[in-house]
């Protein structure tokens, strides 16, 4: 627990840092708009994907899609063609 911990406050240090870097003057706008871009996603793609899948999710063939598409993506990035 005080690993994870540690590690989550350190990460807080580069994102708040990182804003403040940029532009000082408008850190907390910048802040709001990359927060608000980073949380998009959370309820979308859970709203995609039902739609998608008419509500029936077998959790075996969307893991074995994620893992195939994960593979080759590798490769591509290893061989330099990605």
């Amino acid at each position: 627990m005080v690993v994870a911990t540690t590690s989550y406050s350190s990460m807080f240090a580069g994102v708040f840092s990182n804003h403040t870097d940029i532009a000082p003057n408008y850190a907390g706008i910048l802040m709001g708009i990359t927060n608000m871009a980073a949380t998009i996603p959370g309820f979308v793609v859970p709203a995609m994907v039902g739609l998608l899948t008419h509500g029936q999710v077998s959790w075996n063939i969307n893991i074995g899609h994620f893992l195939r598409l994960r593979r080759n993506t590798h490769w591509q990035e290893c061989l330099g063609k990605g």
